[in-house]
């Protein structure tokens, strides 16, 4: 990798490293390696004490998790996944195969719901554990009415707007104004990542931040945009200088008309002054724009620039922007085409103040 990569990577990693280690993670040190009740061992023994990170399933936990995935900070190896099988309360120790430093850390439970990336550090000779727990979904956290901006499958911009209540039920869709009789039911997939089933067979994925006041939205007949827990009209005009800053968040994949996630990992940018976007994931995948990011759409808070990831695919890069202006919905597309919505990765990005 060429050194100004290198360079740009960890600078937005320093960004990313910090704000996720989000509720459902504990981090313990010199756990007693026999409640263990099953060990991973790689070939990474240099002699010394062993060097064990133990991920533990929360007795409280609906189902087993089935894999783990665990990626170096700083990008210096290829992430490694493991296919588990540990029941709520139950626990995996990975054994001599990490060398010492920052790591990503993310599980998926048996029905496919994922966790996303968590950081730990591991410690030469010493062990260090993760707790992740899957309990029942509590769709009250996502209560409220939703509003922002978005753009359909044919360029056309516009409002969009729904109100979920605290058992999950969708309603008072509101495209441009217009309110539709539809209702739906809200289900979480992932961690932070939801889908809204409506009676007309629209389905949404709404990827949320972690307060579940900023999230963003991808439709399956392709609209994608940005949605604020009680915002109202009108939105705001954008202006180049918004995006400007160091961002982090998620980055999740989705599969097929149900939108379902396929991955889930933590995601990081930082765009100058210049309007010139650097981004990374979890797993050490760089994106570099090649253009200026402009608001091309100024009443509904869209830029546009493009970019090029680290394989040196060329990538379309759109911005959505909350109505508050401090979260950014991001959408990373291949200009060669492909299969929507699994050819794009999509990123729920909050500023850093």
């Amino acid at each position: 990798m060429p050194a100004h990569r290198r360079f740009r990577r960890l600078v937005a990693l320093v960004f990313a490293l910090l704000p996720l280690v989000t509720s459902g993670c504990g981090l313990a040190t010199a756990l007693l390696v026999g409640a263990i009740t099953d060990a991973i061992d790689g070939d990474n023994d240099d002699g010394g004490d062993p060097t064990i990170l133990t991920i533990l399933n929360d007795g409280l936990s609906t189902e087993p998790i089935v894999r783990v995935e665990i990626a170096r900070a700083d990008g210096a190896h290829a992430p490694y996944a493991y296919t588990i099988d540990t029941a709520p309360g139950a626990g995996k120790a990975l054994k001599n195969i990490f060398d010492a430093g920052a790591h990503w850390v993310r599980v998926v439970y048996a029905s496919g719901w994922r966790t996303r990336a968590r950081t730990i550090d591991i410690i030469k000779d010493g062990t260090v554990s993760m707790t992740f727990l899957h309990g029942p979904f509590a769709p009250a956290e996502m209560a409220g009415t939703w509003f922002g901006a978005a753009e359909t499958s044919g360029g056309v911009s516009q409002t969009y707007a729904l109100t979920l209540d605290a058992t999950g039920q969708a309603g008072a869709r509101t495209i441009d104004g217009v309110a539709g009789l539809a209702t739906g039911t809200l289900a979480e997939t992932s961690e932070g990542v939801f889908r809204v089933t409506w009676s007309d067979t629209t389905v949404i994925a709404l990827i949320a931040d972690g307060t579940r006041d900023h999230a963003g939205l991808v439709t399956n007949d392709g609209t994608v945009g940005a949605l604020q827990k009680g915002a109202v009209g009108p939105l705001p005009t954008g202006a180049d200088a918004d995006v400007v800053g160091a961002w982090t968040g998620a980055e999740v994949r989705l599969t097929g008309v149900t939108l379902t996630p396929s991955e889930l990992d933590a995601a990081s940018a930082t765009v100058s002054a210049q309007q010139h976007w650097e981004g990374t994931d979890g797993d050490g995948d760089a994106t570099t724009g090649v253009s200026p990011l402009l608001v091309t759409v100024p009443a509904y808070l869209r830029f546009e620039g493009d970019a090029e990831s680290e394989a040196a695919v060329a990538l379309s890069l759109s911005i959505w922007l909350t109505a508050d202006r401090t979260s950014a919905f991001v959408r990373l597309t291949p200009t060669a085409g492909g299969t929507f919505p699994d050819a794009d990765s999509y990123q729920l990005l909050r500023k850093t103040p």
